[in-house]
């Protein structure tokens, strides 16, 4: 198991935690899943990093991140979004009252988070399934939004329109 071994500065290509659907979707709460984003012009292997809460998820990465890319992570299987498929099927569950995700480097050392300062969620929705979705730079409650479109990006299991941006 990886622990973070700093909080060191998210170099400017770095991969990032991009939205996180916590509240699962229409279809099913239990239906959650995480994106992660290289906002750089280079591709970014991930092999030897790993996505921790530190308690239940413990995922290996694998693969890479294409230039300006994303990385799309599912809960228990690959029909949390029915028509996008999974990068990474991942066991464990997001606590809706709140909890960190880190995203650790294949040296153990800390990438990135996701409600890095703990507490609640800074965004997103249990009551209508909207993700968080990261709207700045660094991990700051304020740098994060709740999904606000009607119409998302794929389908759920049930064939209802995800409230995220997956992918784009």
């Amino acid at each position: 198991t990886l622990t973070p071994t700093s909080a060191a500065p998210v170099p400017p290509q770095s991969v990032l935690i991009n939205e996180v659907a916590w509240a699962g979707t229409r279809a099913s709460a239990s239906d959650e899943w995480i994106e992660l984003h290289n906002p750089g012009p280079e591709p970014i292997s991930l092999a030897g990093w790993q996505l921790t809460d530190g308690g239940d998820i413990q995922v290996s990465l694998a693969g890479g991140l294409p230039p300006y890319g994303y990385y799309l992570l599912e809960r228990t299987d690959d029909q949390t979004i029915a028509d996008v498929g999974a990068d990474r099927i991942y066991t464990g569950g997001l606590n809706n009252a709140g909890e960190v995700l880190r995203l650790l480097g294949p040296q153990g050392e800390l990438v990135d988070s996701a409600n890095g300062s703990g507490g609640g969620w800074p965004a997103g929705s249990a009551s209508t399934w909207a993700s968080m979705e990261r709207r700045g730079g660094s991990d700051l409650s304020g740098n994060w939004g709740g999904f606000t479109g009607y119409h998302g990006v794929g389908h759920d299991a049930e064939g209802n329109f995800i409230r995220g941006t997956l992918r784009s």
